[in-house]
């Protein structure tokens, strides 16, 4: 009997191919095809294809066609589109399932440029990519680990950003912008050691500003307007992962289906003269966790709290504008501490503490 390759049927089954080998070199000759004809199906039917959806929402369809999501799945597909927020891949139309980064954690906007080739594999309920780490220290900037950018910086940067710039400009001048500021933030290497800076020009831009996994000795700073606006606009805001000091001036967030402003394992944030005010009852203000915060002369209206403290968070609550509609102004929670100095964020409730939070 010969071995022959069949992929409808595996590599087990046995056949005459085309007759018995007579010889060492006839055996020699069959195995051989044999190998030649798994390495060709490998080659032409592996789980990789280049995706077929839009901007986070990612589609792919393989061959062979797979019937369900099973457990250790991997995929490999091309992103046609960057992301701009969370995202999602679908395989062979079993099904969306969210795209989270190593250790489970959500993808941030520019996390996948367009063009990148992305490794996902199923847990058995989302999608992990290959993308960063949950840990502090370890976690490499995705945008610097899946471009050419230096793993440090060399000297102070400074980039412009207006709604009537171009992503393809080099965003050195204020005559030469980028569009968007997540172009700005993905030239900036994981380790700072110096000053670095973003002047974002008047305009709303439709994405949530990304701040995630940068350590060194330097700053970053990003810079609207020098006081509470309603005409430098983002969806919202996000500090995560930073062992660096993280200053945000004079933003307006605009987002009713998320926390305005969320910040976590962060060593040192600054956040002054950031404003929301419209309708979102359910979503926090500030939603702090695990970090250093500074909150200086901003103003959240309609939210289901202004501040909220968790995690071993410490805050330094500074001169706010007042705002309405919240259900409570400050809580503490979980051996949070809020320090307060002149007027603060007002609530049905003003103020709140659990599970050993402290307000003074």
């Amino acid at each position: 009997m010969a071995f022959k390759y069949t992929p409808e049927t595996g590599t087990n089954n046995i056949e005459s191919y085309p007759t018995d080998p007579t010889d060492e070199t006839a055996a020699r000759q069959q195995f051989m095809d044999l190998f030649g004809q798994v390495r060709d199906y490998v080659n032409i039917h592996d789980n990789y294809a280049v995706d077929t959806g839009a901007a986070n929402a990612y589609v792919v369809t393989l061959d062979p066609v797979p019937t369900a999501y099973t457990a250790g799945m991997t995929i490999a597909f091309k992103a046609v589109n960057a992301n701009t927020t969370t995202a999602t891949l679908n395989v062979n139309s079993l099904g969306v399932k969210t795209l989270m980064k190593k250790g489970g954690t959500g993808l941030f906007s520019g996390d996948i440029p367009a063009g990148m080739i992305v490794v996902a594999i199923y847990d058995g309920t989302n999608f992990q990519t290959d993308l960063g780490f949950v840990s502090h220290e370890a976690n490499i900037a995705p945008h610097a680990a899946a471009t050419n950018i230096p793993r440090n910086t060399t000297a102070n940067l400074t980039y412009y950003v207006a709604t009537t710039g171009s992503n393809s400009n080099n965003g050195l001048t204020v005559d030469t912008p980028f569009l968007t500021i997540a172009k700005a933030t993905s030239l900036i290497p994981q380790i700072v050691n110096h000053t670095v800076t973003i002047n974002i020009a008047v305009g709303t831009y439709a994405e949530t500003v990304t701040i995630s996994g940068y350590l060194g000795i330097g700053t970053i700073n990003i810079n609207g307007a020098a006081a509470l606006t309603d005409e430098y606009l983002v969806n919202a805001i996000y500090v995560s992962s930073c062992s660096i000091p993280i200053s945000v001036t004079g933003i307006k967030c605009i987002t009713t289906s998320a926390d305005a402003v969320s910040i976590s394992n962060s060593t040192y944030v600054a956040m002054s003269y950031i404003k929301s005010d419209v309708a979102a009852t359910s979503k926090k203000g500030f939603m702090v966790k695990n970090s250093l915060v500074v909150v200086y002369g901003c103003l959240m209206s309609n939210r289901y709290t202004a501040l909220y403290a968790d995690q071993l968070s410490t805050i330094a609550s500074r001169d706010w504008t007042a705002g309405e509609g919240n259900t409570f102004g400050i809580v503490s929670s979980f051996v949070s501490t809020v320090g307060k100095t002149g007027t603060q964020p007002q609530g049905a409730t003003p103020e709140a503490t659990n599970y050993a939070g402290i307000i003074r």
